[in-house]
């Protein structure tokens, strides 16, 4: 039996932690500024949740910094 690993999330579950659309997440990932995800399959595409916490906190902090 193969075992999952509950860090990875699908690109809905990203989306919606980043409080965007699926389809912003999309553009963002193509162009450098969102976190890359694992690719398993044409179909399948999953993000580091861990990843993905540090970066939304690093652009929150971001932004902290420049107000």
């Amino acid at each position: 039996m193969k075992l999952i690993n509950p860090d990875l999330i699908r690109r809905e579950e990203a989306a919606a932690l980043a409080r965007k659309s699926v389809r912003h997440v999309d553009r963002l990932t193509a162009e450098g500024k969102f976190p890359a995800p694992y690719k398993f399959g044409p179909c399948c595409v999953l993000y580091s949740k861990s990843e993905l916490l540090a970066f939304l906190e690093g652009q929150l902090s971001s932004e902290k910094a420049s107000a």
